[in-house]
């Protein structure tokens, strides 16, 4: 019996020891040091966070509402919370420059079946794949596409830009009473090209 206690302490022990082991290899699993939502991410690997947002019936037309059919949000388009809805998950794209709504950058499109003036609010959405999307509100975004009028610096605090689905500098912003700060500018980005931000709204 003595044996047996002996041998399980010792068992005990060495899987103690190469748990640790293991640990120390490196994080991988959900809740880990550096893994952030889930996303299994290593410390030397850039965070980010998401959130599912819904597209306003108000507004998901803004780009598109000539069409009189479907709406569509599409990725790498900033966005600001919905001011019609005012239910903190909808959002709606913008021409305000410098909009104090930034939500963050859409991730992915969402695309809304809502005709233009009989839209559905979230929780008639609630369920559907339609009229939902992934909005990023921290961490590297590349690829950001720069308005047509202003040239980004690096280090450039940028703000949605006066054109909708672009950003801007907003050292260059033509008005001063929004402040809604996107986040800052990683590259130099020239007039309607693409560049990598940090996005700061979570």
């Amino acid at each position: 019996m003595m044996k047996f206690n002996k041998l399980f302490v010792l068992s005990l022990v060495a899987l103690f020891m190469a748990s640790s082991i293991c640990f120390a290899a490196g994080p991988t699993g959900p809740g880990a040091p550096g893994d952030i939502f889930g996303q299994n991410k290593y410390q030397h690997e850039p965070h980010r966070i998401f959130r599912l947002v819904h597209a306003s019936p108000n507004a998901v037309h803004v780009a598109t509402h000539l069409t009189g059919t479907r709406g569509v949000i599409t990725a790498d388009s900033p966005v600001v919370w919905d001011d019609f809805l005012d239910d903190g998950v909808s959002v709606e794209l913008t021409t305000t420059s410098g909009d104090g709504r930034i939500a963050g950058i859409m991730f992915t499109d969402i695309v809304s079946t809502d005709v233009l003036g009989v839209g559905r609010t979230a929780t008639e959405d609630a369920g559907s794949s339609a009229g939902w999307g992934w909005l990023q509100t921290y961490g590297l975004y590349q690829d950001a596409r720069n308005n047509a009028s202003t040239t980004i610096a690096v280090g450039d605090s940028v703000c949605a830009g006066p054109t909708v689905g672009t950003i801007s500098s907003f050292a260059g912003n033509t008005t001063t009473t929004h402040y809604g700060i996107l986040g800052g500018a990683l590259d130099a980005v020239a007039v309607k090209l693409t560049g990598d931000i940090f996005i700061t709204c979570d």
